[in-house]
């Protein structure tokens, strides 16, 4: 929803955007019209190939690399899903995700009153991270929960951090996709000056092949974006604990 309202947003100039979503059959299909550009028939077959966009000025104009169809439709497709497209150029445009629904087997536990004492310790964070608004989340994000937040843009800046005062940081939470130096690299560049501290990746790509990726690299675990409170909380007490366990000389 994210790609395609984005894009339908994107693309039109003038006139409106409209997300309608409805039940039909045992599916849920939810359409976003817009009254944008619109697409030649030419160029709809083709649009879901990765790279590809329905013009070569459109890069130019409008920015993108071609890639968010393509990932709409794979996720779209794992969920046992498909995508659909009707446009006109100069028109507009109407992209349907329609999705497979089964009914849900409800089942009442009994609430117990066993909670979790979260750790009240205060984390350095090195947040390593390219985009302002995600930078902004999350460092509201940790900041709200009592820890203090250092920003780096990239991986060459988040290397010249530790480089400076590794051992003031109790964990890096490392973007994978950046310019100038990406997330992996800076890991296994960071590894290699014998820097232990703890790297969790912030990424979209949370597969079972990615995860060994990051985990090849030396990370030390994953957090996937958009970054969800319990996820974060139990990451984050995960190393309040590591850092109140006594150390040992």
């Amino acid at each position: 929803m994210f790609n395609l309202i984005g894009n339908a947003i994107k693309f039109t100039n003038m006139g409106s955007v409209k997300i309608v979503a409805s039940k039909v059959d045992n599916n849920i299909e939810v359409s976003i019209f817009d009254t944008g550009i619109g697409i030649a028939d030419n160029s709809q077959k083709k649009l879901f190939n990765p790279f590809h966009q329905a013009d070569g000025s459109i890069t130019r104009k409008y920015g993108g690399t071609g890639l968010g169809l393509t990932i709409s439709q794979l996720l779209i497709n794992k969920m046992q899903g498909n995508i659909t497209i009707k446009s006109e150029l100069g028109i507009g445009s109407c992209f349907t995700a329609i999705f497979p629904i089964h009914p849900a087997i409800v089942q009442i536990e009994k609430q117990t009153e066993q909670k979790t004492a979260k750790p009240t310790i205060s984390l350095n964070i090195l947040l390593a991270e390219d985009s302002p608004t995600n930078q902004l989340v999350a460092k509201l994000m940790l900041e709200r929960r009592g820890h203090k937040v250092t920003i780096s843009n990239h991986g060459e800046e988040a290397i010249s951090k530790l480089l400076q005062c590794h051992k003031s940081f109790d964990l890096v939470l490392m973007d994978i996709s950046m310019p100038v130096l990406d997330g992996l690299e800076a890991t296994k560049y960071i590894r290699k000056l014998n820097i232990d501290t703890p790297i969790v990746a912030l990424t979209a790509n949370a597969m079972q092949s990615d995860q060994f990726l990051y985990n090849q690299a030396g990370m030390n675990g994953f957090l996937a974006k958009p970054i969800r409170p319990e996820e974060l909380d139990l990451m984050l007490i995960k190393y309040q604990d590591l850092k109140q366990e006594p150390k040992h000389q």
